[in-house]
């Protein structure tokens, strides 16, 4: 590691670029080093909460809490007004619904193209062995 050189001796001298490129580059190292610090000890976190953050996640999907970000006066009138759920307050709305629709469809995607791939092989297997082995016509009996 490099040093720049004491320069509390002589105060009234300025650092050279040199000097100035040095302290800079130390400094510069040192916030790397605290910022990858931080950086490992969330990966840490990360590592030691992932069951916990996937567990969280799935139950947020499936079981979503149907909280509003509503004013508490909004809340009053839904409640004395009409006794039917909103769109907004049930608690699988359209959006629930099409969020987990949507999260969905890579594992139904990888459930069904097994399936889809053993049929497209069996029905050109079956295509291509029809191609060759004919069935005579049957005479009727005379």
């Amino acid at each position: 590691m490099t040093t720049i050189p004491n320069k509390s001796l002589t105060p009234d001298k300025p650092l050279t670029p040199i000097e100035k490129l040095l302290a800079d580059k130390i400094e510069l190292q040192a916030k790397c080093r605290m910022r990858e610090s931080r950086l490992n000890e969330n990966f840490e976190y990360i590592k030691d909460n992932t069951s916990t953050f996937f567990i969280s996640g799935i139950s947020s999907l499936l079981f979503p809490s149907g909280r509003t970000k509503s004013k508490p006066q909004e809340q009053a009138v839904a409640v004395v007004g009409e006794n039917k759920q909103s769109p907004e307050n049930a608690l699988l709305s359209y959006d629930n619904l099409l969020t987990i629709g949507r999260s969905l469809v890579p594992l139904a995607w990888s459930i069904i193209q097994p399936l889809l791939i053993r049929w497209a092989i069996n029905r050109a297997k079956s295509m291509v062995l029809g191609l060759f082995s004919r069935k005579k016509p049957v005479t009727a009996l005379k």
